[in-house]
């Protein structure tokens, strides 16, 4: 595994400045996934239709294109025990703008520890991503949403070019990582972990940072959380996000 090297920074925003330099491993990028055509008359048109629940669709198919047609519409499946597959749309919704991306002064502390040290990866190792974020302690939850037909549903999808990890080492040992979906040019994070310290806000900076390469303006984090808020998450009304959504989205094509 090759290592990574990073260019110290201060407190300063992902698209200004922050000239890092991540060797990692030959051949990690994010290829641009296949087209698809999104199903029709499926999921309710959250963009338009007014006083919705955060729960827009309950049903348990997971096929791909089911899941890509979710994803194309701003929806995302969230497995609760005891009940159907459920599919939300939250009324407020977890945005990560690379344009307020911010890194702060531990931060740049914990970087500068493991510099020469830890090294990253994209879908190197998507399956086990998936396994360490299904195993992740999290506080105020007591089991995983990620549940086995999930784990099966985002295989499926990444081995279609859809679903995407990122990765970061300590030699040969996975100490963090995130997978996600991107659906017409748009990105939604879905899980992360880590098993050392900061491993996991490193790994979503570099997300960041490579898909800000791509031509991406931000990342749907669904949900912010303690992790991500630190590095600059906010929420957005549900208006607001589709906006975001639409203006982002690239045309389908087939």
């Amino acid at each position: 595994m090759k290592t990574a090297e990073f260019a110290m920074f201060a407190e300063e925003p992902l698209h200004s400045g922050w000239q890092r330099h991540w060797q990692v491993t030959p051949g990690s990028s994010l290829a641009k996934p296949k087209p698809f055509r999104p199903l029709s008359n499926l999921f309710p048109d959250v963009a338009t239709e007014e006083d919705l629940e955060d729960v827009v669709a309950v049903g348990d198919l997971l096929s791909p294109d089911v899941l890509l047609t979710a994803y194309y519409h701003g929806i995302f499946p969230w497995p609760h025990q005891g009940f159907p597959l459920l599919w939300f749309s939250p009324s407020e919704r977890g945005v990560l703008r690379f344009s307020k991306v911010r890194i702060n002064r531990s931060l740049k502390r914990a970087l500068k520890e493991v510099e020469g040290r830890w090294s990253f990866s994209v879908n190197e190792s998507f399956a086990e991503v998936m396994n360490q974020c299904q195993t992740q302690k999290r506080a105020g939850q007591s089991g995983t949403w990620i549940t086995a037909d999930i784990i099966a549903a985002y295989q499926e999808l990444h081995k279609l070019g859809y679903a995407h990890s990122a990765e970061v080492w300590d030699g040969d040992r996975l100490v963090g990582g995130i997978y996600g979906v991107e659906v017409a040019g748009v990105f939604s994070g879905e899980s992360m972990f880590f098993r050392e310290d900061n491993a996991s806000k490193m790994v979503l900076v570099y997300l960041c940072d490579q898909l800000e390469k791509r031509g991406h303006t931000y990342l749907d984090i669904e949900m912010v959380t303690p992790a991500t808020k630190s590095l600059g998450g906010e929420y957005v009304s549900r208006k607001a996000y589709y906006k975001i959504l639409r203006q982002s989205q690239v045309p389908i094509t087939i």
